[in-house]
Order: C-alpha cells, then sequence, then structure tokens
C-alpha cells in the first residue's frame, strides 16, 4: 500500500510516498500505524538525523578514497517506509545513495528517536 507523506526534511519540506510492509491483502497493523504517528509527531527526530547521517557519508566517503561531501550532496530522500514488526516498531526514511547506488541508505527511527543510519539492508 502506498500514499503520500509531507515530511520537515532538514528545513525543507518535501512529499515522499508513504509504504507499508505489507503483502498483498494484507491489512496494516495497529503498531505500523502507531509507529507512523509517533514518527510524525516528532519531526525533531528527522533534525536530528543529520550529524549521524554525515558521519556515514564521510566514512562511505573515505572508503573510496573519496573527500567528504556535504550530506545533501550523498542521499536523495524517496520515501518513508514502515516496517510491519508488532515488537519492534520502526519507520524509515529511504534515500538513494551517492556511494552504495544498489542498496541505497536508509534512515531508520526506532520508536524512542534513536536513529540507525546504514545501508536499506538495515530495514528492509
Amino acid at each position: 500500500m502506498t500514499d503520500i507523506i509531507h515530511i520537515c526534511f532538514w528545513n525543507k519540506i518535501i512529499q515522499l510516498p508513504l509504504e507499508f510492509d505489507c503483502y498483498k491483502g494484507e491489512e496494516i497493523t495497529e503498531e505500523q500505524i502507531k509507529a507512523l504517528g509517533r514518527f510524525v509527531a516528532h519531526p525533531e527526530w528527522i533534525r536530528s538525523s543529520k550529524n549521524s547521517v554525515q558521519e556515514f557519508c564521510n566514512k562511505c566517503a573515505l572508503g573510496k578514497g573519496e573527500e567528504s561531501r556535504e550530506v545533501e550532496e550523498c542521499i536523495i530522500p524517496e520515501a518513508v517506509y514502515v516496517k510491519r514488526d508488532d515488537k519492534c516498531p520502526r519507520v524509515a526514511i529511504l534515500c538513494k545513495f551517492r556511494y552504495d547506488l544498489e542498496h541505497g541508505l536508509a534512515m531508520v527511527f526506532d520508536y524512542e528517536g534513536a536513529v540507525h543510519v546504514g545501508i536499506q539492508d538495515i530495514i528492509i
């Protein structure tokens, strides 16, 4: 199931597809709805994630023998993804990623707002 969501992404309002982790015919769970509601209610989580994303980008640049770039030059947000996991509800912003075009980058927010940054395999 896909809808559209408007979020403030580092001082810029953007519109992204909203994707729920559901197979065809499955319903969105109550936990997914709660996780998304909590994510939307805390826009400061996205603001505070920028340093973590910048650090991850810097490590990847160094690993490729490149100089560090501004985070905005490394990622392009593509979607907001709500994981189907009743025990550990999480929401992620999935991005295109300069240093891993195949796997992309995920900014994964847990229920308390902690961010985990890595390739999209950490959430999908």
